[in-house]
């Protein structure tokens, strides 16, 4: 069954009153009125379809502007993840770079023992060369002093020895010392092309991350302006669909009772039934009469048509105006008979019964409004 807010705007809009419309923007003369609502509803039809096309054009850049996002995010995410390494690649260097002057230092420590150890084997050597000298003459004049000059001789070369052997276990030190060093210096040199190479792709990076920030700024002004278009069509829809409605209120001069006919009021429980068949269900006070499909549709009163289209949950509907606020609703019709602003009688056909809007079965949807809201129709029927 149809939703009884469906329809609610179109019937508030068509049991307003004169003054409520707005007379400036709206010809007196029903034939303008028509021709006028024609041209209004094509233009909101065209207005429709451009804003059609513009949500979608919204929900594309909104997709655009998701995967910028994400790019954006990757991108952002790597920047991070080469700084990472290139802290750990600057860690790296200032290891290399400590291990550098701790071999400094320790080669110099080296090279001062060496020196010292030279000094002091040259002490010997001179003291040896110097006794080496006197000894014969020593001997030839004091021969008992023989033993005490050869353990001093003894002594020296002992010393000699010593001096020796520390100067060669400082040169192998020098040695190892500059062996790490040159590998630490190597691997210094490897860590510098590294750190330049890794800048490279850090400056590409920060530019990918630039890129994907001017594109998603561009997406985003791009959906404001979409925004901004969309904000003024909506507008100019409502303000159509408002005007549509003032112009099918064709009964803006329609008289209290109309003339020649009984007061739709009086006819409580008198009005004959639209179509033949049984009442199949009820919505919100309601009929769907089960009729046969293409059986005659007839007005239950005296009125003139307020609207003669499809509507969506009514499928093709009738609507009759039978003045002080009443209205007739005729729904899921086959066909309709009457236009809008056609005078009826009531017992007169207008419309043809059928399932349109979706109905399963055949059947007439048959409601009564009072001043745009819905009432109980049947209590308005004949009793059968």
């Amino acid at each position: 069954m149809p939703p009884a807010g469906a329809i609610r705007a179109l019937l508030c809009g068509l049991a307003l009153c004169a003054g409520v419309a707005a007379a400036e923007d709206v010809p007196v003369d029903p034939v303008q009125r028509g021709r006028q609502a024609r041209q209004t509803e094509a233009e909101l039809g065209r207005i429709r379809t451009e804003l059609a096309g513009l949500k979608q054009r919204l929900e594309e850049g909104q997709r655009r502007e998701s995967n910028v996002v994400a790019e954006l995010a990757d991108a952002e995410r790597a920047v991070s993840a080469h700084r990472q390494r290139l802290a750990e690649l600057d860690a790296e260097r200032s290891g290399h770079e400590e291990t550098l002057q701790r071999v400094a230092s320790e080669r110099a420590r080296v090279e001062a023992d060496i020196e010292t150890q030279r000094l002091a084997l040259a002490g010997v050597l001179r003291l040896l060369y110097a006794r080496s000298r006197q000894a014969p003459m020593k001997l030839l004049l004091d021969p008992e002093r023989m033993p005490r000059m050869a353990r001093t001789l003894g002594y020296g070369r002992a010393l000699q020895r010593a001096h020796l052997r520390r100067i060669g276990e400082f040169t192998a030190s020098l040695k190892a010392l500059a062996g790490l060093a040159a590998r630490r210096e190597a691997e210094l040199a490897a860590l510098a092309e590294v750190r330049a190479r890794a800048s490279d792709i850090e400056a590409e990076l920060v530019a990918a991350v630039a890129e994907r920030e001017r594109l998603l700024d561009a997406v985003r002004l791009e959906l404001a302006s979409h925004r901004q278009q969309a904000g003024a069509l909506e507008r100019d829809e409502r303000r159509l669909v408002r005007l549509l409605e003032q112009l099918r209120d064709i009964f803006a001069d329609l008289p209290k009772v109309l003339e020649g006919a009984q007061p739709f009021r009086s006819q409580r429980g008198h009005l004959p039934w639209p179509a033949d068949g049984a009442v199949r269900a009820t919505d919100q006070g309601g009929l769907l009469i089960a009729a046969e499909a293409g059986s005659p549709v007839r007005a239950v009163a005296h009125g003139r048509v307020a609207f003669a289209d499809w509507l969506k949950g009514y499928g093709l509907l009738l609507i009759v105006d039978h003045g002080d606020g009443y209205m007739t609703l005729y729904g899921h019709n086959d066909s309709l008979l009457k236009a809008e602003g056609a005078w009826v009688q009531g017992g007169e056909v207008i419309a043809r019964v059928g399932r349109s809007g979706g109905e399963a079965q055949a059947g007439l949807f048959f409601g009564v409004r009072e001043r745009g809201r819905s009432i109980e129709a049947r209590p308005w029927l004949r009793r059968r």
